[in-house]
């Protein structure tokens, strides 16, 4: 192996090989073949229902339930197991939706549903109909917090005869080919940047969330809204000072150090 070390060994599980494994290579995680998992699982282990379940997670083989089979589907080959189970639930409520009523607008629809048991807690989700951007906006902010469509969004899908989940609806962080990228980084030590990039967009969610509130009532009048884009200019030339300000205070800093440093050496 070119004098590297393997990242892991796979037996069957022998004691003996384990021992060897220990001697040979120390500090080399030891793991058993999914196979052979399996076959104990499936030996001791009398329950059905926990036979299934372990085979969901372990082959990742999920079994299709929900009524919307071509979502959940295409869900189950974009998200990773823990993610998936997320999204199919969101899937599964969609059964328990009452859509009220769709309003066709220039360029848009808008749909009006509740759930069976809260008619007095409706939903809202804009469906812009239009090639680029974000097709989706549902007053439950679901994909805005949590990156993950909610079951008012699949709900539309389903009225609009949508099979598969649109790339704008998948947050690139809980997809399958995301994961392995990520597993791949870490055994580089390079998952830095993957964690400080999924924070930002965490920053980003919810001030996108605060300033589309603000959008929104910026729009009611010619007032308010001129009143709104003169702070907004005001706040962008605060934030080009702030970005500014950091690089110049951090540079002066330095030069006081090594200052200072060449000051206790002389």
């Amino acid at each position: 192996m070119n004098g590297k070390k393997p990242i892991a060994v796979l037996t069957d599980g022998d004691e003996s090989m384990q021992r060897a494994v220990e001697i040979v290579l120390p500090g080399c995680p030891h793991r058993l073949l999914s196979w052979h998992i399996g076959e104990n699982v499936m030996t001791n282990v009398k329950d059905q229902k926990l036979r299934e379940r372990f085979i969901e997670i372990m082959y990742s083989k999920h079994k299709l339930s929900t009524q919307l089979r071509k979502l959940e589907e295409d869900a189950s080959k974009i998200y990773t197991d823990n993610v998936f189970f997320v999204v199919r639930k969101e899937i599964e409520r969609v059964c328990g939706l009452i859509t009220e009523a769709v309003v066709q607008s220039n360029g848009f629809k808008t749909y009006v549903m509740w759930r069976h048991n809260k008619v007095d807690q409706r939903f809202n989700v804009v469906y812009f109909q239009r090639e680029s951007g974000t097709p989706f906006v549902c007053s439950r902010q679901k994909m805005e917090y949590e990156g993950i469509p909610c079951c008012h969004i699949f709900n539309v899908l389903k009225h609009e005869s949508v099979t598969k989940i649109l790339s704008s609806l998948v947050m690139k962080r809980w997809t399958i080919s995301e994961k392995c990228n990520i597993e791949i980084l870490d055994t580089c030590g390079l998952t830095t940047n993957v964690i400080e990039d999924g924070e930002s967009k965490s920053r980003f969610g919810y001030i996108s969330d605060m300033l589309s509130k603000l959008l929104f009532r910026a729009s009611s009048s010619k007032e308010i809204y001129e009143m709104v884009s003169e702070e907004v200019d005001k706040l962008e030339k605060k934030l080009e000072a702030v970005s500014i300000v950091p690089k110049v205070r951090r540079m002066t800093d330095v030069d006081i150090m090594r200052t200072l440093l060449e000051t206790q050496m002389l």
